[in-house]
């Protein structure tokens, strides 16, 4: 099916303390057929770590997956693949994968493209929600 070009995505800015900011990302990916185009963010700070919370009615396909690109040109992704194979059903956090097996915060200043892919649910919802430390 065709894309219908009707995927909403809503960010919201949140201040948790006096340096700890989440980005909130509210998504209602394309009726059509399921995808949602890549989008931006501004952040500039350390990224310490990502929570997913599909929709309880309308969840994306079990194993979406998302990537963070930074700066978007590069197809460097900062979460190091820990965003892949998303559950449906339930909340999951994700920490910066740096190499290896070591975890750690990521710093980014500037902007920070955003991708799902591998949903095929129509009209799926869900919530990313990015933490991080100001300078």
């Amino acid at each position: 099916m065709p894309a219908n070009n009707d995927q909403v995505v809503t960010i919201t800015d949140e201040v948790l303390s006096h340096t700890v900011r989440k980005k909130k990302i509210a998504f209602v990916v394309d009726t059509g057929d399921g995808s949602l185009a890549a989008f931006n963010v501004s952040i500039k700070g350390w990224i310490f770590m990502v929570v997913t919370t599909p929709d309880t009615v309308t969840s994306p396909t079990p194993a979406y997956d998302i990537t963070m690109l930074h700066p978007p040109s590069t197809g460097l992704d900062i979460m190091g693949g820990t965003l892949a194979d998303r559950a449906e059903t339930t909340p999951e956090q994700a920490f910066p994968l740096l190499f290896g097996t070591t975890y750690g915060a990521r710093f980014v200043s500037g902007l920070l493209q955003i991708l799902l892919v591998n949903n095929t649910e129509l009209d799926a919802e869900g919530l990313i929600e990015i933490y991080y430390e100001t300078e």
